[in-house]
Order: C-alpha cells, then sequence, then structure tokens
C-alpha cells in the first residue's frame, strides 16, 4: 500500500506543481502556492479570475497596511483510501477575519469570530477530505489595525492540539512568573512605601496587558466588546508601555541627577501622550509613527541605562542587561511590524523576554537592597564607633566638669565658712566692745540697754556660728539653735533661779532663722526681766512646723506684766512686731491672763 502511494505521489507531482500532500502530520502551506494582494475591496468571484502571484517564502507580511487582503489559493491533495482530516491554521493571533471559501460555502475565523467553546489561540479550520480527493480552497485575510502577517500551517487534528497546548502552557509559565513578580514588587511598595516599586509594577501591569494582547490570551478568554475596544487601543496601549518604562527607568536610574538625560525621558513622555489622540485613533491612524518612536526610545533608553552605569551607579548593570534581552526581541517585533523580517513564534518569545526582564529588574531592586543593607550596617559600625568616641569624650568631660564643680563647691563652701566665720567674729568684736562699755557704766539705765544690745547681737553671732560649722548653708535646725541659746544664757538663768524649756522642730531658712532667732532672744529676755522675782520660775519655748506654716510659742507662768504692753514704750515689743509683720508676714497673739504666752504664726 505504501509502495502504491509512493508511485502516484511521484507520477503527480508534476501535473499538480503547487498541490499540497497532506500526508504529513505537519507542514507550511504557503510556499509555492498562489496569492494576490487587493487593495480594492474585491470580491471572491473577482479574485478567482485574476492572475495569482506565486509565494516563494512561507510568509506573507504587509506591515501596516489596512486597505490590504491578503488572498490565497491553497490545493489539496488526499493520498490516502480513506477519509482524512486536517486543521488549517493562520499563525498570527491579532489577525480579526480570516473567511475560508471551500466548495461554495464560507467559513469565518479571526479574534473577532471566536467561539464559545474554542480553546485555541490562532484562527483555523477543520478540513476533511475523501479518500484521493483533490480540492482547491481559498482564504481572505485583512487586518485594519495591526500588522498584516501570517504564515498557514496545515497539521492533523492531534499536532493541532498538541502545539496549540504547548504554546498555551509556555505562555501561562511565563505570565505566571511575570504575575507573581508584579504581586511580589506591589507588596514591597506597600511595604517599604517605595514610588520606583510602584512605578515598576505599574511598568508589569502595561507589559503584561500587551502580552495578553499579543499572545492571543486576551482574545481567547474576554467577551467580545472588549475585543473590540482593544482593537482600538493598539496604540495607546504601545504608548503606555513606553510612558511607563520611562517613568520607571527615571526613578530608577535616578536621572534626576543628569539634567540632560532626564529632560529626555520628560520630553519621551510629553511627545507619546501628545501623540496618541492624533495618530493612535480614527482617521489620523498612523501606526508607524508610535512604532519608529519606540524604535528611538529603545536606542535612548539603552544609552541612558550604559552611560548612568559608567557614571558609576552599578545597579544599572541589572537594568542593562534585563534591557538587553528584551531589546532583541522588541527590535525583532518592530521589524515583523513593518515587514522587514518575520520571526516564527514571535508571541511566546516576547513573553519569555518579557519574563526575564522582569527577572533582572527583580535582581536589580534586590541589589539595590542588598548595597542598601551593606551601607546600613557600615554606617551602623562606624555609628557605634563614633557613639563610643563620643561617650568617651563625654564621661572625660563629665569627669572633668565634675572635678572643677567638686572644687568649685569646695571653694564656695570655704568661702561661706570664711564668709560667717568673719560675721561672727566681728559681731564678737562687737559685743566685747559692748561688755567693755558695759563695765565702764555707771548708769544702770545705759548698762541695761547694753545688755540687751549685747543680747540681740549675740543671737545673730549664734546663726552664723551654726552655719560655719554646717555643710550645707540652705537652713538651720533652730532645735539647735535653741540649745546653743539657752547654753549662752546658762549662767544668768542660774542667777536668777530661772529653769528653760525648750519643744523644738523646724528647719528655717538662714535668714528667718536669724529673725526668729531674734524674736526668741527678745521674748525669752523679756520674761527674765518681767516675769518672775527671786524665787524664779520657768519660761518655756515651743516651735513646731507643719509643711510651711510655722508655729512658735514663747511662755511663762510669772506675774505678767500688763503695763508693758505698750508697744511705744517698749523697744523689744517694737522689735518683735515688726520682726513678726514685716519679716516674717505673720501674726502674733499675746496672752497675759495667766502669765504671759506669747502665739506667733507664719509661713514661708
Amino acid at each position: 500500500m505504501s509502495l502504491k502511494l509512493i508511485i502516484y505521489f511521484i507520477i503527480s507531482l508534476p501535473l499538480f506543481g503547487s498541490t499540497i500532500n497532506i500526508s504529513e502530520t505537519t507542514q507550511e502551506v504557503l510556499s509555492s502556492n498562489l496569492y494576490y494582494v487587493d487593495y480594492s475591496d474585491l470580491k471572491f468571484d473577482d479574485v478567482v479570475e485574476l492572475n495569482l502571484t506565486k509565494k516563494a517564502d512561507n510568509i506573507i507580511n504587509l506591515g501596516f497596511d489596512n486597505k490590504a487582503t491578503a488572498w490565497v489559493k491553497l490545493e489539496f491533495f488526499n493520498p490516502y483510501d480513506k477519509h482524512v482530516e486536517r486543521v488549517l491554521e493562520v499563525e498570527n493571533p491579532m489577525i480579526p477575519k480570516v473567511v475560508l471559501y471551500d466548495n461554495g460555502k464560507e467559513h469565518i475565523s479571526g479574534m473577532f469570530y471566536v467561539k464559545p467553546d474554542q480553546d485555541y489561540l490562532n484562527a483555523a479550520f477543520t478540513l476533511r477530505f475523501k479518500p484521493h480527493e483533490k480540492r482547491t480552497i481559498w482564504l481572505s485575510v485583512e487586518n485594519e489595525k495591526t500588522t498584516l502577517q501570517f504564515e498557514l500551517f496545515l497539521k492533523t487534528p492531534k499536532k493541532f492540539y498538541h502545539d496549540n497546548l504547548i504554546r498555551q502552557m509556555s505562555i501561562t509559565f511565563f505570565l505566571g512568573a511575570i504575575i507573581s513578580i508584579l504581586i511580589f514588587s506591589l507588596m514591597v511598595a506597600i511595604y517599604a512605601k517605595s514610588k520606583s516599586y510602584f512605578l515598576y509594577a505599574f511598568y508589569l501591569v502595561s507589559l503584561i496587558y500587551q502580552q495578553l494582547v499579543y499572545s492571543g490570551i486576551l482574545q481567547l478568554h474576554a467577551p467580545q466588546w472588549l475585543i473590540h475596544f482593544n482593537d482600538h487601543l493598539n496604540i495607546p496601549m504601545v504608548a503606555i508601555v513606553i510612558v511607563a518604562a520611562s517613568w520607571y527607568a527615571m526613578n530608577f536610574l535616578e536621572t534626576s541627577q543628569h539634567k540632560k538625560i532626564h529632560k529626555a525621558y520628560k520630553f519621551f513622555i510629553v511627545f507619546i501622550v501628545v501623540q496618541m489622540p492624533f495618530l493612535g485613533f480614527f482617521y489620523f491612524y498612523i501606526p508607524e509613527a508610535i512604532v519608529y518612536t519606540g524604535l528611538i526610545f529603545i536606542f535612548f533608553n539603552t544609552y541612558s541605562g550604559y552611560y548612568i552605569y559608567k557614571q558609576g551607579y552599578t545597579q544599572a548593570r541589572f537594568f542593562l542587561a534585563g534591557w538587553m534581552i528584551l531589546i532583541l526581541f522588541y527590535l525583532l517585533l518592530i521589524m515583523d511590524s513593518l515587514g522587514i523580517y518575520t520571526t516564527p513564534n514571535l508571541p511566546t518569545w516576547m513573553m519569555f523576554a518579557t519574563s526575564v526582564e522582569a527577572l533582572f529588574l527583580l535582581l536589580a531592586y534586590v541589589d539595590l537592597f542588598s548595597l542598601a543593607d551593606k551601607e546600613k550596617r557600615r554606617l551602623h559600625k562606624a555609628l557605634i564607633v563614633e557613639y563610643n568616641l563620643r561617650q568617651k569624650l563625654i564621661e572625660d568631660e563629665v569627669t572633668h566638669k565634675t572635678k572643677e564643680l567638686s572644687l568649685a563647691l569646695d571653694q564656695k563652701e570655704l568661702l561661706y565658712k570664711e564668709l560667717h566665720h568673719r560675721v561672727k567674729n566681728n559681731l564678737q568684736i562687737i559685743l566685747s566692745i559692748l561688755r567693755l562699755q558695759q563695765r565702764y557704766s555707771k548708769n544702770k539705765n545705759e548698762h541695761s540697754m547694753l545688755m540687751q544690745f549685747e543680747s540681740r547681737i549675740n543671737a545673730i553671732a549664734k546663726v552664723h556660728e551654726l552655719l560655719y560649722h554646717r555643710k550645707t548653708d540652705d537652713s538651720i535646725d533652730m532645735s539647735i539653735y535653741v540649745k546653743e541659746f539657752v547654753k549662752g544664757m546658762s549662767t544668768t538663768f542660774e542667777e536668777l533661779s530661772i529653769s528653760l524649756y525648750s519643744e523644738v522642730d523646724a528647719l528655717l531658712p538662714v535668714d528667718t532663722s536669724i529673725y526668729v532667732g531674734l524674736i526668741i532672744n527678745e521674748l525669752v529676755s523679756n520674761a527674765v526681766k518681767y516675769a518672775y522675782g527671786s524665787d524664779g520660775g520657768a519660761i518655756y519655748i515651743k516651735l513646731q512646723q507643719t509643711d510651711t506654716t510655722y508655729l512658735l510659742e514663747v511662755y511663762d507662768e510669772g506675774n505678767g506684766y500688763d503695763k508693758l504692753l505698750d508697744k511705744s514704750k517698749n523697744l523689744g515689743l517694737k522689735l518683735i512686731d515688726t520682726l513678726v509683720v514685716l519679716q516674717l508676714n505673720g501674726s502674733i497673739d499675746i496672752d497675759s491672763s495667766a502669765g504671759v504666752k506669747y502665739t506667733i504664726r507664719f509661713k514661708i
């Protein structure tokens, strides 16, 4: 049987010329077949009468020619003794409409005619041949928006669906890789609040959408209204990709530090945005303009990355590596669009190049964070060294200042002690003069007055003496003061048989303690002079402190001295009243019903 087929095929070959033998599982069917490019909107009956051109290669590529319709005449021969089924595939998922004319019937396929149950990307037709049948089939292919280029393949159904499955799996794999990088970029952008990552994510979204269209995935799964709408967005979508790439490159390469390059990127963005409404829609549809703009951008973007890398920005090496991989396929895509050169299975290769570029750009960010982390560690170490150095300097300075302050405080304490000592000595000199004066005084009143002066000066001298012996001079313990006062008056008390009792629990500032000391001195002196006769008695001193309130009580159990309550005639009472009211802002109460009791209240 096989020998019969071979002999039959050899005999028939010179007769049929361009007849396609369908015995192979896969074969391209354009080469050596006839075609015609129509610019007059001819009908099928008109075309069949024309002289067609024999195709020398296996592809038709007319570039952006929206007025052209490609007609192809195909002759098939079934050498088998049985019915055979084959699939005629038009290799370009962006072809909107393909019409197959077969035995007077029209069959339509393409991206505008996707069937509800269709699971393949390219336009395709199922052909059934009878045993030893020879049949002529015509194809009409048109594309008003993108490039009119395609290949034709005749495959067995098994081979067709297998190739389509492999292609979709490859596209899905690369698309999944890009989407994974996109999700990662968005997460990092949100977490790190990085403008650069947001722009990178925007760039990836534009690339993903472009590749969904270019690979045919969008046309296969999207509703027809979206496919028709998207067909008008081919130029704007390419423009958006260039704008996104420009925006992203400006941020990643930090072009703001290179004014000329920065301005050039801005010019590209403005020029493309202005270009879209004039060259991408309706009567102004000139797709070649955006293609040439993209070509210029490719070379400019490459130059910018290389220039900035040579200027010392090391992260640009990953940018260049990813871009150089993509640039090759972009150039192939541009040549394919302009009809210069056609690369087989270019959509899948473009998806591969896009995913590799996305990976390299991600590595660029990883490298950027790695360098940032190294710089952070270096700065952290330098900060620790600087901190330790400054800490040592501070400690040394604190030690030095502490010594200076300690010395100053010691000097201050010595000065204060010396001051109090000298004041006390001066007061002692005055006391000595007064005592000397008393010895030579013959006048009893004068002698009494000198004794009162001595007593008052001695009260002041006691304060300075206490300050001289204390480590601090901010307050006086009045219990010690009263004890010293009693000790100084002991000779007088013994002579007059007077006992002095004290209950003192208070601390007073220096100036207040002088006033209170003078008041105690005056009150006790008055009690000594007037309260008791020769039999003697007791005098009581109480001084209590509650927060900032003080209570001073000096009283006796003597005879009282009502006649002396006239302050105008008693210097001691005048002095007490002046000190209590004017100096201490306090009050004084005198009770002479049983002895004499002075109650003085004041606050600090």
